[in-house]
């Protein structure tokens, strides 16, 4: 699980304080950028020591490879000592919470994190009105999706904004690996998001640009086939 294990590292590092969207923005994640093999420096270039718990809300989707992402980072934040309550879009009684990651979810509830469920539009009822610092959406892949979690953490003093972006917005490119700075499509819907993230937020943001998850709580038995077939080939 090395995208989601250096994702989440680095999520510890910013709501430890130790760093800010402003001066050290994470890189994209991409095949190129990390092996398929997880090298054991991936999570050691990012792993801080959390200085001060914080309460993070953690708005994770109901499916497909972000949902392993919201996973790891609650387990993360919450084995540095932070606060976690992850929102999962959906019903608790559903189908699809009888699959991991969501079967797994008692691995968050031991470590004393806290699982509720309901829709981000209403993520204020979602959650029964809870403050706090930090706030994850590792949901939505447009701008109707996640401004009104945007709106709801700026007018309820949430101080600082991550997003589980897409490197599906870069546009193609013959040079691999992706970097932070390559061309982006304006028309993919991520871009909007961060952008608005930007413009309410300022420099207390940060946006994870992820392309493939394989690993321990994938749900996506296609995706662990394709991996496999190319390693052994």
């Amino acid at each position: 699980m090395a995208f989601a294990a250096a994702a989440a590292s680095t999520a510890t590092a910013l709501a430890s304080g130790r760093l800010s969207a402003s001066s050290a923005r994470p890189p994209p994640f991409s095949p190129s950028a990390f092996p398929r093999a997880a090298p054991a420096t991936a999570r050691a270039a990012v792993s801080v020591r959390a200085e001060a718990n914080k309460s993070v809300l953690v708005v994770n989707t109901n499916g497909g490879g972000h949902a392993v992402i919201g996973f790891y980072f609650a387990k993360e934040l919450l084995a540095a000592g932070h606060a976690v309550t992850v929102l999962t879009v959906g019903d608790e009684g559903s189908d699809k919470m009888k699959k991991p990651p969501f079967s797994r979810f008692s691995e968050l509830t031991g470590a004393g994190g806290k699982t509720v469920w309901g829709d981000p539009a209403d993520v204020g009822a979602a959650v029964g009105g809870a403050s706090f610092d930090i706030v994850l959406d590792n949901n939505g892949k447009d701008l109707d999706a996640v401004k009104p979690v945007v709106d709801w953490a700026k007018s309820s003093g949430v101080g600082q904004f991550l997003f589980i972006s897409s490197a599906g917005i870069y546009k193609p490119t013959e040079e691999p690996p992706l970097v932070e700075g390559d061309a982006v499509k304006e028309s993919a819907g991520h871009v909007g998001v961060e952008k608005y993230i930007a413009e309410q937020f300022g420099g207390s943001w940060a946006s994870f640009r992820p392309q493939y998850m394989i690993g321990s709580g994938n749900n996506k038995d296609c995706e662990e086939w394709f991996f496999d077939s190319k390693n052994s080939s």
